[in-house]
């Protein structure tokens, strides 16, 4: 009778084999607790194209190659969307020398990929976010005062018509007593 390996065996050894894929070939995670952080988009690659940063970090990725390929930094479709279903970080199309910056505000996993080449592996990257939520700068110039310049101009308009018809009544109180 032949000696077969258990199951449990068999099973343990292709855990070990995937645990060992998966450390030799995972490409390096970079890491960064700065307010700023770069990547290349090279050729068919985002480098590095594991990024580890703290709440508030800015990532910008820059075409650095000359090639003549179109590629975008996109959040794959179904994961982190806008409220309207676009993706949370969207560049659009970039050509070589040109820039995309996203500042990560809340912490969580976020993959990008390029949306031309979502295939190409090295063209799938994630960004994992750490820390407290940050409160966002605002793009407003004031604390949502939408009513003043209405309520000016409604105060304006009602002292004109005050002062014209005070003019306009001692006007004819002067017709009538020169009389």
């Amino acid at each position: 009778m032949k000696n077969s390996p258990k199951p449990e065996t068999i099973f343990v050894l292709l855990v070990g084999f995937m645990f060992l894929q998966t450390i030799h070939f995972s490409p390096p995670v970079a890491n960064a607790s700065g307010s700023t952080y770069a990547v290349g988009i090279v050729d068919d690659a985002f480098e590095p194209l594991h990024i580890n940063v703290t709440t508030g970090t800015t990532v910008t990725w820059t075409y650095v190659s000359t090639g003549h390929e179109i590629h975008t930094v996109t959040s794959p479709y179904g994961t982190n969307q806008t409220q309207t279903g676009t993706p949370l970080i969207n560049s659009g199309q970039l050509s070589p020398g040109q820039s995309f910056s996203y500042t990560f505000d809340q912490p969580g996993y976020f993959p990008y990929q390029c949306q031309v080449h979502p295939t190409i592996p090295k063209m799938n990257g994630w960004v994992m976010v750490t820390g407290n939520p940050v409160t966002p700068p605002s793009t407003n110039n004031g604390p949502g005062n939408s009513w003043l310049l209405p309520a000016v101009i409604v105060a304006l308009a009602g002292t004109l018509a005050i002062v014209t018809w005070t003019l306009v009544r001692h006007g004819r109180h002067h017709k009538v007593s020169n009389q």
